[in-house]
């Protein structure tokens, strides 16, 4: 037989007493013992950066959109340019003159009136032939600084028979400095 060390040989071997463990009464639950709560995570110090980064980041561009007015309802408006009137040099080349009438005309029904420094309106020019017999051209029109001629239509040059009339649409760009002006233009005619 084996026996446990630190057992006298001699003395057979007896397996300890059980210790009756006492009993809970019924209807009464026994103590509760919830696991360990874990421990505490250790914060990265990668996504503290990352959330640092991110925030520099936020606040730069709402410095920059407010610094360029985008984000407090966009840039200024463009300073009005006021357009008082309209002076048309009529250039007659060719062997007669003064079928569209003289020169210079001053021709605006709609002055004054005021667009947004930098931008574009159109204008229509109608003007009449009082030859009997020849028919003209309109050659080109050029519009004088700060105005610029962007188009026209119909496209230059364009033809009118004795009598006829001849309507042109030209789209315009609007000096970019705002103030009152007086637009002057001149018409080569053949």
């Amino acid at each position: 037989m084996v026996q446990p060390s630190g057992s006298p040989p001699s003395q057979p071997y007896q397996p300890p007493q059980s210790v009756p463990y006492p009993v809970q009464p019924q209807g009464q639950p026994g103590p509760y013992y919830a696991p360990p709560l874990a421990p505490p995570r250790k914060k990265s110090s990668a996504a503290i950066v990352v959330a640092v980064i991110v925030v520099v980041v936020a606040l730069i561009a709402v410095v920059v959109l407010v610094g360029s007015g985008s984000l407090l309802g966009g840039s200024p408006p463009a300073p009005p340019v006021t357009i008082t009137g309209v002076n048309w040099n009529i250039n007659y080349n060719g062997a007669t003159s003064g079928y569209f009438g003289p020169s210079p005309q001053t021709q605006c029904s709609a002055c004054p009136f005021t667009q947004r420094a930098g931008t574009q309106f159109t204008y229509t020019l109608s003007i009449q032939s009082s030859a009997i017999f020849l028919t003209h051209s309109i050659d080109s029109i050029v519009i004088a600084f700060p105005f610029t001629l962007v188009s026209s239509s119909p496209t230059l040059p364009i033809s009118v028979s004795p009598g006829g009339t001849a309507t042109i649409t030209m789209t315009i760009q609007v000096p970019s400095q705002g103030g009152n002006y007086v637009m002057s233009a001149t018409i080569n005619t053949t």
